[in-house]
């Protein structure tokens, strides 16, 4: 899906031209190719639809008092969406946005909103792709990330180094644990794989010749809030 920013010819676009789709919603038109709906049944596609749900329904638990407060955080703390612009969320898309990343980790739901900022992001990062006798790890700065924090990954396999727009094809690794320190080798939320194998259970069997891809960001164990993600890959190779 893509998002579109419209200008002084053309105002609101909505129907369909060819095999694309325009709509809009409260975040701003958007653009989708017309396609036959599927139903998707992979273990983590299923997995996290079932806890966006239970986290939707744990929205209906709050009482107004903390609806109202994760409401007052929302617009206090718009998000910035693919295009740069500014979007306030409602409190119960916070809510759930919060919650989708802290649940993971920690296993449970918070009920009140975060009263930290979010965490700072990496300065840099590198990624080794050895699936040989050599490592496969991210090499990053600074280091630690501090006592509460962990490192979220996310990836995909792409064709060209060079490829930057590639978000419908990420896909979540996992997270580090608390406190971690470069190089990020193994994951303990994927559940506790190494990297390569959280990848792998994710990507598919990676062979010689592949460009894995990688986002990465801090991500506070406390709150859920997630950093500025920052980008590496590399290419697979296979040391004897």
């Amino acid at each position: 899906m893509a998002k579109i920013k419209l200008g002084p010819m053309v105002g609101q676009a909505s129907g369909s031209v060819g095999g694309a789709v325009f709509s809009h919603n409260r975040y701003g038109t958007y653009m989708r190719r017309r396609a036959t709906p599927t139903k998707v049944t992979s273990l983590p596609a299923m997995n996290a639809k079932a806890l966006l749900a239970a986290i939707s329904r744990g929205w209906q638990t709050l009482d107004p008092e903390e609806q109202l407060a994760w409401g007052v955080w929302a617009a206090n703390n718009p998000i910035v969406d693919r295009l740069g612009d500014r979007q306030t969320l409602t409190g119960h898309a916070a809510y759930v946005r919060c919650n989708a990343v802290y649940n993971v980790i920690n296993g449970s739901s918070k009920d009140t909103p975060p009263v930290l900022a979010s965490p700072s992001g990496l300065v840099t990062a590198s990624l080794e792709a050895d699936i040989g006798s050599g490592d496969f790890q991210v090499t990053f700065t600074a280091t630690p990330i501090g006592a509460t924090n962990s490192c979220g990954v996310w990836g995909c396999i792409v064709e060209s180094g060079g490829i930057r727009y590639i978000a419908n094809k990420l896909r979540l690794i996992g997270y580090s644990d608390a406190n971690t320190a470069s190089p990020l080798i193994n994951m303990t939320a994927a559940p506790a794989l190494t990297l390569k194998d959280a990848t792998e259970a994710r990507l598919g069997t990676l062979t010689v010749g592949q460009i894995v891809f990688y986002q990465i960001a801090v991500v506070s164990r406390e709150t859920g809030l997630v950093s500025l993600r920052l980008q590496c890959s590399a290419t697979v190779i296979s040391t004897p």
